[in-house]
């Protein structure tokens, strides 16, 4: 999308249409925005409508650049009454011009039916372009926004706001030398009643408002201080998330703190929750350090503990995430770690007896590492004999080089897994972690996609029994056919072997969210 934007303003080819011209305008509804653009070329009859479309069923365009403010200038050329159908946008700008800055607020003070709106580069935008905050500020229909790069006229903005916002992102300013998050205590007091979804790189010092209708709640930080204040102005959560990973986002303010000062946060966190927490998340989500920190003693449908190295540049200890899932009693567990940073032995101290019934690992493979196809038959190996006193029963095991799994493997990474025999790793994990109902072991590549059930044959040994690689590999199983799910009988989730289940997946570090 790095193409400027452009749409003629007075270029038309006299035709006469073959179809109905109402037929014509409800078929471009569906035309991307290139050929949206082509046909209003065509007759003035269609370039009237083709503008409105143009404008209002953009929110999906992530423009950047030379595109992005040929969009602006295109309904400056007209503002009063294009900008009236903008109804999304958020330019990918890292370095605002003056131009685009100036273009921007020329549409904004018109743009009364803008929904979502994201911006990047803020205080750059506001020094090009001063009167942009009140601008925003002024605006009573934003439902979504986002704000990056923000300093302090921002930060007025977004305690003062009247809008009925939905989902905010906020990330403010913040010298590296202090030592605690910036307060965002008094931050969008005004939309309480609507507000559903959060992100910021701030901290609640103190109770102003309670947003008693936000499900999720992302930290770009870990100073996870204070943690009866983030209960008590979020009462409703359902989702928390502490990440780290967006590195040119998240700051860490506890990455140099010492382990007495971080297992004092803890249990200062885990002292006021006698008064006061969350019945329950439905997720949960961080680097083991800040949610060992964290110390939330709330039951969890599902937690996700990063054990990468990432912004810390160090692996955690074993017992940060064998207490975070003791705390949590998740019953689905995610564990995100680097091949090769974990022994058996490390295995054993998080999992062993731990009465978890789902748990995923996710495995870095990183490509520089230069790994050979017996390192990962290797990890499999100590890993079974890591799981030995365990109760898992379903196992899903996804190899990638990626920070995501629907990402393609790079050339070198997916050759070297394609010549790893994973029956062999299949049988390995099997013979440690006896308790298995069901096992898959896949990677990005559909080449790579391998299902198996555990049954008892004749004898009462362990076989492999294949079946399709189907379904969502997250659902452990749970969505497949019933003739895949019963053996002899009875359910392989729910039958007279031990019911327990692991995801694992090799993968990179990742680092955001639009309207409900």
């Amino acid at each position: 999308m790095g193409h400027p934007f452009h749409a003629a303003d007075s270029i038309f080819v006299t035709a006469q249409p073959f179809l109905n011209i109402d037929i014509i305008l409800l078929l471009m509804n569906l035309l991307n925005y290139r050929e949206l653009i082509a046909m209003m070329q065509v007759c003035r009859d269609l370039y009237a409508p083709g503008v409105r479309l143009l404008i209002q069923e953009q929110p999906g365009l992530y423009m950047k650049g030379p595109t992005a403010e040929g969009f602006l200038n295109f309904v400056l050329n007209d503002v009063q009454s294009r900008s009236r159908y903008l109804r999304a946008f958020r330019p990918s700008m890292y370095a605002a011009t003056s131009s685009f800055s100036q273009s921007l607020l020329g549409v904004l003070k018109h743009a009364h039916n803008l929904e979502l709106l994201w911006l990047t580069d803020c205080e750059r935008l506001e020094e090009h372009a001063p009167g942009i905050v009140l601008t925003i500020a002024g605006m009573k229909k934003l439902r979504s926004v986002s704000f990056q790069d923000a300093h302090e006229p921002w930060r007025r903005l977004l305690e003062n706001v009247d809008s009925p916002i939905i989902r905010a992102m906020a990330v403010v300013n913040h010298p590296w030398l202090l030592a605690a998050a910036p307060d965002a205590s008094q931050m969008l007091v005004n939309c309480t009643s609507t507000l559903k979804h959060l992100t910021v790189n701030m901290r609640f010092y103190n109770i102003f408002s309670r947003f008693s209708n936000v499900v999720s709640l992302e930290l770009l930080h870990d100073d996870v201080r204070g943690l009866d204040v983030l209960i008590e102005v979020f009462p409703n959560l359902r989702e928390l998330h502490i990440n780290l990973t967006a590195w040119w986002l998240a700051k860490s303010y506890l990455l140099d703190a010492p382990e007495d000062e971080v297992a004092d946060i803890r249990r200062q966190n885990q002292l006021v929750q006698w008064t006061t927490t969350w019945k329950e998340l439905d997720f949960l989500q961080g680097d083991a350090r800040s949610l060992y920190a964290l110390g939330l003693c709330t039951k969890v449908k599902t937690l996700t503990v990063d054990m990468r190295p990432n912004y810390l540049m160090a692996t955690p200890p074993p017992h940060y995430p064998r207490s975070v899932i003791e705390d949590a009693s998740p019953h689905s567990l995610m564990l995100q770690i680097r091949l090769g940073d974990f022994d058996e032995d490390d295995f054993f101290d998080i999992l062993h007896s731990v009465p978890v019934r789902y748990v995923s690992l996710d495995v870095l493979v990183q490509e520089d590492d230069d790994v050979s196809e017996e390192e990962v038959v290797q990890f499999f190996y100590v890993l079974a004999r890591g799981l030995h006193a365990t109760f898992l029963s379903h196992l899903t095991v996804c190899l990638s080089d990626m920070d995501a799994q629907e990402n393609p493997l790079s050339p070198r990474v997916e050759a070297m897994l394609k010549r790893i025999d994973m029956p062999r790793c299949a049988r390995e994990l099997i013979a440690g972690a006896q308790s298995l109902s069901y096992l898959r072991i896949f990677t990005p590549s559909d080449d790579n996609d391998s299902t198996w059930r555990i049954i008892n044959d004749d004898r009462g040994e362990l076989q492999l029994q294949a079946i399709p690689s189907i379904g969502d590999p997250s659902k452990n199983g749970e969505d497949l056919p019933e003739v895949y799910r019963n053996s002899t009988g009875s359910s392989i989730l729910n039958g007279d072997r031990p019911c327990c289940s692991l995801v694992i997946c090799f993968t990179q570090s990742t680092a955001l969210s639009d309207v409900d």
